[in-house]
């Protein structure tokens, strides 16, 4: 028994290894061939975006510093002792053209003014003497020579007559510039203006020459932007001596305060006339007419202070039948993918005109309607088969509207009145 059950537990394993390998002979023998089939390569999923010819103006972005359109020292022409000085006469005082800034003692000019009018009245006197004389002398002489013969000039005292004339002559010039030292103790504003700094005080002793006050006019402020050749290309940049025809184009000012947007409306006046030299751009000036709002106030906009960093939109050159296309879409050679009606792979060759922002106006190359692939394609070919997905272009691809047309600048001139607004914080650019 013990010799079966051996016998039987080393023939078991092969009876069914046996088996196990029938079977699996007998399975493969038995099995048909897949038949094959054609598999259609959908292409690559990519999107898209229809496009429109359309008519834009040009903005030209650009950032700078608000500056005074007119900056002069205040400095006296005559010496004396500062007895009265504006109230307002301190960092931040605004005057008006021609508002008293300080005087000095004007006890010394006062008396000089009459010392030169008394020498006016003696020089006077002297010339009536002299050419009383003269008429005497002339006289006689005629009385001697009744001939007709000509008396020698010191015989009728011309001499002394041209120098009694010369000498009234002198002494009213004396009595003008003395009246004229007189009127300057008295320094006024020599436009409207804003004080920067001050350096006078009651009972100082000023000196000619020396200033002790810097002043900004109010009037106008201005912006000195760098830009680009193709920027600059594309503005009305007038000339400074007023040899270009038509005004300059128009731009907007913003100013950021947290989440608020100030604008005012500006216009480019002139170039500098040179190129930077370090960033090598052209500047160009843009002019704000009433940075204080002392002409007009617009409730709720702050004053647009000198030093303050700002934001500038100058509408340059219009551009007629352009397609505007998200700046992704095109690429580093220059070519922009097309899905055609098939939705195969097209590649255009287009000739950009403008590029603002996140957008790129071309005009040709593209057709109204086309559909412009976004999707960046590794190894696309001409005839490359597309599953194209219609997308709507974000807002920070979408070119902004041009700014509004800004009055002429003509000093002086009211500003414009552009309201404050309330921007989100995430707009900006």
């Amino acid at each position: 028994m013990a010799s079966r059950s051996n016998l039987l537990r080393l023939l078991l394993p092969v009876v069914i290894l046996l088996a196990g390998i029938t079977g699996t002979r007998f399975l493969l023998h038995a099995r048909k061939p897949p038949t094959p089939a054609a598999v259609a390569h959908p292409g690559p999923l990519v999107e898209v975006v229809t496009v429109h010819a359309v008519d834009h103006r040009a903005v030209v972005h650009a950032t700078g510093t608000i500056e005074p359109a007119r900056a002069v020292a205040i400095t006296p022409e005559v010496s004396g002792r500062v007895v009265e000085v504006a109230p307002n006469l301190v960092a931040g005082g605004i005057f008006d053209a021609g508002a008293p800034l300080f005087a000095l003692e004007a006890t010394d000019y006062l008396l000089a003014v009459e010392q030169a009018k008394a020498t006016l009245a003696k020089a006077a006197v002297e010339l009536t003497t002299t050419e009383g004389r003269a008429e005497v002398a002339a006289a006689e002489w005629r009385t001697l020579h009744p001939a007709g013969e000509p008396p020698p000039p010191l015989v009728v005292y011309a001499p002394q007559l041209a120098a009694a004339k010369a000498t009234v002559v002198a002494a009213k010039a004396a009595v003008t510039e003395a009246e004229l030292n007189l009127a300057r103790t008295r320094i006024t504003a020599p436009f409207a203006c804003r004080v920067r700094s001050e350096e006078v005080e009651v009972g100082q002793v000023v000196r000619p020459g020396t200033p002790v006050a810097q002043v900004a006019g109010t009037d106008r402020a201005e912006v000195i932007v760098p830009l680009g050749d193709e920027q600059a290309a594309a503005l009305a940049i007038p000339r400074a001596d007023g040899g270009k025809e038509g005004h300059g184009s128009p731009a907007t000012v913003r100013v950021r305060r947290g989440a608020r947007t100030d604008r005012w409306p500006g216009q480019v006046v002139r170039a500098l006339g040179e190129v930077d030299p370090t960033g090598r751009m052209v500047r160009v000036v843009v002019a704000v007419d009433d940075p204080y709002q002392l002409r007009h106030h617009e409730s709720g906009r702050a004053d647009l202070e000198v030093g303050r960093f700002v934001e500038v939109e100058i509408a340059g050159a219009h551009l007629a039948n352009v397609v505007a296309i998200p700046r992704r879409a095109l690429g580093t050679d220059g070519r922009v993918g097309v899905a055609g009606k098939d939705n195969r792979l097209v590649l255009r060759s287009v000739t950009v005109v403008w590029r603002e922002g996140e957008v790129v106006f071309v005009d040709h190359g593209l057709a109204d309607g086309e559909r412009v692939v976004l999707t960046r394609l590794t190894g696309g070919a001409d005839g490359m088969v597309l599953r194209p997905v219609e997308v709507e272009v974000a807002a920070e691809g979408e070119a902004e509207p041009a700014p509004p047309a800004a009055p002429t600048l003509q000093p002086p001139a009211v500003a414009g009145g552009a309201a404050s607004e309330t921007a989100p914080a995430e707009d900006g650019r």
